[in-house]
């Protein structure tokens, strides 16, 4: 008797444990959210490779990617090189916007800087706070032949409301 109870009592716990390990039953819907800071975008162009943020910094690879400090590669050919260590020459370790005004009301220099580390946030201020949730805050890449004729998913959405150069035909500047 005292047998059953107790196989009668695991089993409960089994069946319970079990339960309560189960994936859930109905697929959940995933939620996309933006990358508020992205330090993953990179240009490589004219035998450059170099990260580019959309908080200021570029030529530094602040993710670590690549497991160093720096983020800019000359000569690049390819990410390979890169990856096995053939290619660790970075003429640049460290770069950023820097931008400085003075303030007409109170006469005073108003400086922001982004090198080592950044003050920027991405996307404008509004009421009083930066807006961390939109997707069009981003780094955007154009190409040579970023045309009407052969578009690319920036050039298509090439954010206009925001500043970004247009020609007088309202299609960006390249």
């Amino acid at each position: 008797m005292c047998n059953a109870k107790g196989i009668l009592f695991l089993l409960i716990i089994l069946f319970a444990a079990s339960s309560v390990a189960a994936p859930p039953t109905a697929e959940l819907p995933i939620i996309s959210k933006p990358v508020l800071i992205d330090n993953t975008a990179y240009i490589n162009a004219n035998r450059i490779f170099m990260f580019v943020t959309n908080h200021g910094n570029y030529g530094r690879d602040l993710s670590g990617f690549f497991g160093h400090d720096y983020g800019t590669y000359f000569p690049y050919t390819d990410i390979v090189s890169i990856q096995n260590g053939s290619n660790v020459s970075s003429p640049l370790y460290a770069g950023g916007l820097w931008i400085g005004a003075i303030d007409s009301a109170t006469g005073q220099i108003r400086i922001c800087l982004s090198e080592y580390s950044s003050e920027y946030v991405p996307g404008p201020m509004s009421g009083g706070t930066f807006l961390p949730d939109s997707p069009e805050f981003r780094v955007y890449k154009l190409y040579r032949d970023s045309l009407a004729a052969n578009p690319n998913s920036d050039y298509l959405n090439w954010p206009v409301s925001q500043g970004a150069p247009t020609t007088t035909t309202g299609t960006p500047a390249l």
